[in-house]
């Protein structure tokens, strides 16, 4: 695990973990703080976690770090939001079994009923590749290493970059039928911090978001407000009107 100022969460995150992982099953609990000014390391080392202190900052290097003090054959990656689903470990490491599976998650949609509401109306058009991430996953260990480990490229997209390289090498399964929950207490909240990470985003040369066609984004954006006032009727929820629009912002920012 990877955390950032990530107090109001951990305790939650990391009582799920124990409640959905086995003990006999765990190797080591690695816990890397990406300069946190909050209390996030104290409450790791309250659940027995180790805990390291990345160097650098950004998801990858915090990952990689982590990542060089892995023995065991698979590991797990948990975001310091996300409370795993109750069937995540039932589930998810059988497709490790296969043999050109490199990495297999479930997917996470958030606690907000707002953004639930937005994220369960979208998925019906969206396809599998929407749902990557390396919040809930679990890893060959010696395969990510071939492949170089975690990116770093981008602070931001550290997912979409190694879904890339790992799909030119082997599979990525991804398991719909396990819902972890992705808190979310409040839809500025969320908006606002996915603006800051655009921003960041926007900033980094090296972030494939640059291949991304900027007509066809903008004209998304401006169609938005219908689709969002189309949305709030079908799914009987009026904040989809201004949510939805600020959704397809907060994309085309992080391209611009």
């Amino acid at each position: 695990m990877w955390s950032k100022n990530g107090e109001s969460f951990l305790p939650h995150t990391l009582q799920r973990i124990e409640q959905v992982v086995p003990h006999e099953q765990i190797g080591q609990k690695i816990f890397v703080d990406d300069h946190s000014t909050d209390n996030s390391s104290r409450i790791a080392k309250d659940f027995n976690w180790r805990v390291l202190n990345s160097p650098y900052y950004g998801i990858g290097y915090a990952a990689n770090l982590a990542l060089e003090h892995v023995k065991t054959e698979n590991f797990i990656s948990i975001e310091q939001d996300i409370l795993l689903a109750k069937n995540w470990f039932e589930v998810i490491p059988e497709s490790m079994e296969q043999e050109n599976v490199m990495v297999a998650e479930g997917i996470r949609i958030p606690t907000n009923p707002i953004l639930r509401t937005l994220e369960q109306y979208a998925n019906i058009n969206r396809n599998e590749r929407f749902h990557v991430s390396i919040d809930n996953n679990i890893y060959k260990t010696e395969a990510l290493r071939v492949v170089g480990g975690f990116p770093v490229e981008c602070f931001t997209c550290t997912d979409q970059i190694l879904y890339e390289i790992i799909t030119r090498h082997g599979e990525w399964v991804i398991n719909n039928t396990v819902v972890s929950d992705h808190i979310r207490p409040s839809v500025f909240e969320y908006y606002s911090k996915q603006i800051r990470m655009s921003d960041l985003c926007s900033r980094t040369p090296n972030c494939p978001s640059y291949n991304a066609d900027l007509k066809v984004l903008f004209r998304i954006f401006l169609t938005s407000f219908g689709r969002g006032l189309l949305m709030s009727l079908k799914t009987k929820c009026p904040h989809m009107f201004w949510v939805y629009p600020l959704d397809r912002l907060a994309t085309l920012r992080a391209c611009i």
